[in-house]
């Protein structure tokens, strides 16, 4: 109880209030309301790798600037644009025996890797290959970075890479 959950097959998110039995707890959603829920539906927020990436830039002024920066002409590595393809074919030989919510958080949990990688390596652009599908894995994507103040995303060139990728901006002191 108590424990931070998304759901699997619908975006949002809630918190697990009370066990009703096996497989079936009570998930109190943003809204106030508590819907009874499958345990299969749901998929667990590691709280430690949000707080990890919260932590590695709190002290990154959201929108503070002291002073306006001259312009320059961006580094190659400013110019340099890293992709990740969370398509599960490209992250596992076979999907064979794991549910849809263990390839969620298999997806989710390479995102958060690459994203922890793009920091550590202060990468200012990276875009993020997550398909089209029903939009669980974007959407899961998308709650991840809107904890984060100094990054911004949208969708990737169409182009490019059509309507299933999203380009995220990181912003450094």
């Amino acid at each position: 109880m108590g424990d931070r959950v998304t759901f699997l097959n619908e975006t949002g998110e809630g918190v697990v209030t009370y066990i009703i039995g096996p497989g079936m707890v009570r998930v109190q959603v943003e809204e106030g309301l508590e819907l009874p829920m499958s345990v299969g539906d749901l998929i667990k927020v590691r709280e430690d790798i949000v707080e990890d990436l919260l932590n590695e830039t709190a002290s990154i002024p959201h929108g503070v600037k002291s002073e306006p920066e001259p312009k320059r002409v961006p580094t190659r590595r400013e110019r340099t644009t890293y992709e990740i393809d969370l398509h599960l074919e490209e992250l596992v030989d076979s999907t064979r025996g794991l549910q849809p919510g263990e390839m969620l958080e298999l997806q989710l949990e390479r995102f958060r890797e690459f994203l922890r990688e793009a920091m550590d390596n202060r990468w200012n652009k990276i875009v993020v290959i997550h398909g089209v599908g029903e939009g669980v894995l974007r959407s899961n994507i998308h709650a991840i970075l809107d904890e984060m103040p100094h990054v911004s995303y949208h969708d990737a060139s169409y182009r490019k890479y059509g309507r299933g990728a999203t380009e995220v901006m990181i912003r450094y002191k």
